[in-house]
């Protein structure tokens, strides 16, 4: 169940998925990985992402970070940005709530 910083319910909210996802090069100006939810969603879909800043990562070349959901239940999460090389990774955490 979630919970607010009350510490009240939040109703007709389910994490359909949470994980650590490493993006990885695509091009000198995206990023990309795509993760399996644990379930598809049914409702409306809330992705929340954080990216981590981690050295020697081209984390501070990410401008925005966006993700869409593909085949019901595969996460696809992309960084824009600029200056990206092969062999460049970025890591990410998320969690994705479908609101029923």
């Amino acid at each position: 169940m979630l919970v607010d910083r009350y510490g009240d319910s939040l109703y007709d909210f389910e994490v359909i998925g949470v994980g650590s996802a490493t993006l990885t090069y695509s091009n000198s100006t995206t990023m990309r990985k795509t993760v399996i939810l644990d379930k598809p969603y049914t409702g409306t879909i809330i992705p929340i992402l954080c990216l981590i800043a981690k050295s020697q990562t081209p984390y501070t070349n990410v401008k925005v970070l966006v993700s869409d959901i593909s085949n019901g239940n595969q996460l696809n999460i992309t960084a824009l940005g600029s200056g990206f090389v092969n062999g460049h990774l970025l890591d990410v955490r998320y969690i994705v709530l479908d609101k029923h």
